[in-house]
């Protein structure tokens, strides 16, 4: 969802919702029946862009825990995650100047790279990370 420009600014919206169910065999000590899945995961964020050229955005998601299969065969808790990313910029003509973080709460989860990428071992994700942006558009 987005709305149009206008000489107060414009906006960006978005959300999303994902159910994972299967017909598989629910496993002991799996809450997931697609292991590496979680059952549900959720997300939502924004952006709004002011007509003077500063713009604010956001976004948060959470994920369920679930179970994965790690790099030696063996079951790995995937612990409930809340991810918090915030972004508040300036932009005028060729120059945008940003400062951002991501993973805000500092929550310490592990990742699953499984469909990302060809590393099948789960990772310990970034603590949090906060930086700053400059561009120049030639």
């Amino acid at each position: 969802m987005g709305g149009q420009p206008h000489e107060h600014g414009e906006w960006w919206l978005l959300a999303g919702l994902l159910r994972t169910h299967s017909n598989l065999t629910v496993l002991a000590r799996d809450d997931a029946a697609v292991r590496g899945a979680p059952q549900w995961s959720l997300g939502g964020g924004g952006r709004w862009r002011f007509g003077n050229g500063a713009y604010v955005g956001g976004h948060f998601s959470h994920a369920a825990s679930t179970w994965i299969v790690n790099d030696n065969a063996s079951l790995e808790r995937l612990e409930s995650r809340d991810l918090l990313d915030l972004r508040i910029g300036l932009r005028r003509g060729r120059f945008d100047v940003s400062a951002w973080g991501t993973n805000l709460l500092d929550d310490d989860y592990v990742a699953d790279s499984y469909g990302r990428s060809i590393e099948l071992t789960p990772y310990h994700a970034y603590d949090r990370i906060i930086g700053l942006d400059a561009r120049v558009d030639f």
